[in-house]
């Protein structure tokens, strides 16, 4: 017998056995690929924490480091009124081998003497660093209990008079976050046994079409996840660049008191940054947005020449800062409206216009418009900068890509930007052009069509 005829004869028998094996396979596959999504999303998580409780510890340590330890536990005692988020903050001072607790928000602790190697780690960091640990991850020897509710420990030296004195830790808690994300693992853990039921299901009552089911499922399945996913973990990053963002301004607002220009300065470059990381969050969710279908458009006419010379204005302080010549030349004094989105053409603009200041060094960048034909307007910018070969040219719209030489390498991006500003504007059913050559620079235009009717 030949082994098609073979198959053929006993083909019920490899179709149960085949849908068998898929009814334990596949839902062991949606709780491996679950348990691995949810492993990584705790990952980032706990490094966003880490970082935040780190610039949090910063910040702390420049309010209370003025050289003068006398005045440690008054600024202790405001800052447990003001905070919290903030469990315990002790300042040990360092006698020979062992730190001893000369101010802390929990009084019992004052006089306690401690050997404990985190104490000796953070004494030995460099001058305004720090280190960071979770309570679960604490080798405790005996001398830190592991509570129940989770927060996070840092330390760093604190230096009098270019002199490490101590050691300042700090126990910030990070019960919000992960009751959210136990919430979140919760939704996840329920929803994965829904849809094994489910599956498992469909599978008993559809075992002769489980091999095109299957494929076409799956396929859906891991795509949701995936965007799931990336929503899911933009959603929660917000919290903690939210938290950032704050501290930061509440320092630069004086709410902790007064500063030196050097605590200003530092908590400036914290607040950049922080928007920097929101300003990737929204990228990400843009992207989960365009992909799922779920970008909302809010057509209404619009004053064109209003509006460019509003994102003209607004980024202006740019160009000013690089030394650069922003312009905007409309062709015609009154220009026609456009049926747009105010706020998304507003995106685009900004979008493309500060990558123009970005990548161009000195000249200058012309915000122009012309008509293309009766039935189209033309929004042209123009800059001077680095340009693009062919190749180049070709990638600039893709996801994730961005050029990469001597030119740019201390250029800040993702790659995002320019995708989903294509994506707008074909979505506002425009187009968008680019026209550019290597080491002269680049002209991006976006043709929108003039509505009869207007």
């Amino acid at each position: 017998m030949s082994l098609e005829k073979f198959f053929k004869k006993n083909k019920e028998f490899f179709q149960l056995a085949y849908g068998v094996i898929l009814i334990f396979l596949i839902p062991l596959f949606l709780i491996y690929n679950t348990l691995f999504l949810i492993e990584n999303y705790n990952k980032s998580i706990n490094v966003s924490l880490q970082k935040h409780s780190l610039s949090t510890g910063k910040n702390i340590m420049a309010y209370l480091n003025d050289g003068n330890e006398n005045k440690i536990q008054e600024k202790l005692d405001i800052l447990e009124k003001n905070n919290n988020e903030i469990i315990e903050i002790t300042y040990s001072k360092k006698e020979g081998d062992t730190f001893v607790a000369i101010a802390s928000t929990q009084k019992e602790k004052i006089g306690e003497e401690s050997g404990n190697y985190f104490y000796h780690l953070s004494f030995n960091q460099k001058e305004g660093e720090g280190i960071a640990t979770d309570s679960k991850s604490l080798n405790t020897q005996g001398e830190e209990k592991v509570e129940s509710e989770r927060y996070w420990l840092v330390g760093m030296p604190y230096v009098v008079e270019e002199n490490k004195s101590g050691v300042l830790s700090l126990k910030i808690s990070s019960k919000i976050v992960d009751d959210l994300t136990t919430d979140s693992r919760n939704k996840s853990i329920v929803l994965l046994i829904v849809e094994i039921v489910v599956v498992v299901l469909f599978l008993l009552l559809a075992v002769r079409f489980w091999d095109y089911v299957l494929l076409y499922k799956k396929a859906k399945e891991v795509e949701e996840m995936k965007d799931e996913f990336i929503s899911m973990a933009s959603h929660e990053l917000r919290t903690p660049v939210t938290g950032i963002k704050g501290y930061s301004s509440m320092i630069l607002d004086g709410s902790f008191g007064e500063v030196s220009e050097k605590v200003i300065n530092a908590s400036s470059m914290i607040k950049n940054a922080s928007e920097r990381l929101g300003s990737l969050v929204e990228d990400l969710l843009n992207v989960s947005r365009i992909e799922q279908g779920r970008m909302e458009f809010k057509k209404e006419p619009i004053n064109t020449k209003l509006v460019i010379k509003e994102v003209v204005d607004e980024i202006s302080i740019q160009a000013e800062e690089k030394n650069l010549k922003l312009s905007f030349n409309p062709h015609d004094e009154n220009l026609p409206s456009l049926e747009l989105d105010k706020d998304k053409l507003k995106q685009i603009l900004v979008n493309i216009i500060g990558n123009s200041i970005k990548y161009t060094e000195k000249g200058s960048v012309v915000v122009s418009t012309y008509q293309k034909d009766k039935n189209f307007l033309a929004i042209s910018i123009k800059d001077t900068g680095i340009g693009m070969n062919e190749e180049e040219r070709k990638r600039l719209f893709q996801k994730f890509y961005r050029i990469k030489n001597k030119e740019t390498e201390k250029i800040n991006g993702t790659g995002l930007g320019l995708w989903i500003t294509k994506q707008i504007v074909e979505l506002m059913e425009g187009k968008i052009y680019v026209d550019s050559i290597k080491g002269m620079g680049t002209e991006i235009s976006l043709v929108f069509p003039l509505k009869n009717n207007l």
